[in-house]
């Protein structure tokens, strides 16, 4: 009986801690992907930034967009120097690619609508895009003006999404097994703390004496008292108690 008991407590105290864990990775999961998602979104617009000032410092010199030369050397420096970044391109209001840290990309124009329109507006945009299945992108897009203040070009730069995804795994995979092993040395306290003769045995703290056959009688003033012990029996069974609760 003390070993069912002891079973049921141990796998009551596991499945509560299972159901606590997988509730904190399931909140956590889903703030890990949102905060780190607007972290990106964040990031690719810092970078389309220090991109679209590199060609608003021509521009502002007089220089017409058709006349800026080897522009596709900043494209690729962005790359380079931000690990993460998938592209970093300059397109005109048709989506036709003017420069891109590709250059063989350079001439074609923008296939996806989406990025298209976005070419054309003239504010900065945060989108999340994906071109092909399974290709996801944080593409940003920053509007080029030239000296007379018209709208002639978009900075393009793109994070790719699948980073979000890797980042909550990995995060989630850490805190799981710190979690694991929590879990485990909490089940082995458990196991330490009731091992298998340690339920109370509830009767065990009982006055251990040799019961009569009669029946108990009801003493006047309430009091029960049991048939066949003399009244200056009573010190040495209160004593006895004592002495079983204290061990």
């Amino acid at each position: 009986m003390n070993f069912k008991i002891r079973t049921k407590i141990v796998l009551i105290a596991l499945v509560s801690l299972l159901l606590a864990i997988g509730i904190n990775a399931t909140i956590s999961s889903y703030i890990i992907t949102r905060e780190y998602s607007d972290a990106l979104q964040s990031q690719a617009l810092v970078i389309g930034q220090g991109l679209e000032l590199q060609l608003d410092r021509l521009l502002k010199y007089g220089i017409f967009l058709d006349e800026v030369v080897g522009f596709e050397k900043q494209c690729q420096e962005i790359v380079n120097e931000y690990k993460d970044t998938s592209y970093a391109m300059v397109v005109d209001t048709e989506g036709k690619i003017l420069f891109h840290n590709d250059p063989s990309q350079r001439g074609q124009r923008l296939a996806d609508p989406v990025l298209l329109e976005a070419a054309k507006g003239t504010v900065a945009q945060v989108l999340e895009v994906y071109p092909r299945p399974g290709e996801g992108y944080f593409d940003v897009t920053i509007p080029i003006r030239d000296s007379r203040d018209r709208h002639v070009a978009a900075v393009k730069v793109g994070l790719p999404t699948r980073l979000v995804a890797q980042r909550t795994q990995a995060l989630l995979l850490s805190s799981g097994a710190t979690a694991l092993v929590s879990l485990g040395l909490a089940v082995i306290l458990l196991l330490v703390m009731l091992p298998p003769g340690s339920p109370v045995r509830w009767r065990s703290c009982w006055p251990s004496f040799k019961r009569s056959d009669k029946r108990e009688r009801q003493a006047p003033g309430g009091s029960r008292f049991v048939p066949g012990m003399k009244s200056g029996n009573w010190l040495l069974l209160s004593m006895a108690w004592q002495n079983r609760f204290a061990s």
